[in-house]
């Protein structure tokens, strides 16, 4: 889990978004004010970085950071 939240913080730094917004239930697009596109990229980065396929029909379910961690772990134990 620590694993998964650093890369995870890294790659919202990378994007722009301060460590201090990254709270558990903040919102992409409310409460960090990404865009569309930069949801996509966040997908691609995340795909890049954990080595997984986060299918189209998957993405409207990633909405939060706990979202987001949550489906990381989840993925991560489908791996093992």
């Amino acid at each position: 889990m620590e694993t998964i939240t650093k890369k995870l913080y890294e790659c919202f730094n990378d994007m722009g978004v301060p460590t201090s917004a990254l709270e558990e239930n903040a919102n992409l697009i409310k409460d960090l004010g990404l865009d569309s596109l930069d949801v996509t990229d966040l997908i691609l980065r995340l795909e890049t970085i954990f080595e997984i396929n986060i299918p189209d029909s998957d993405w409207t379910h990633l909405q939060t950071i706990k979202d987001i961690k949550q489906y990381l772990m989840q993925a991560e134990f489908e791996l093992a």
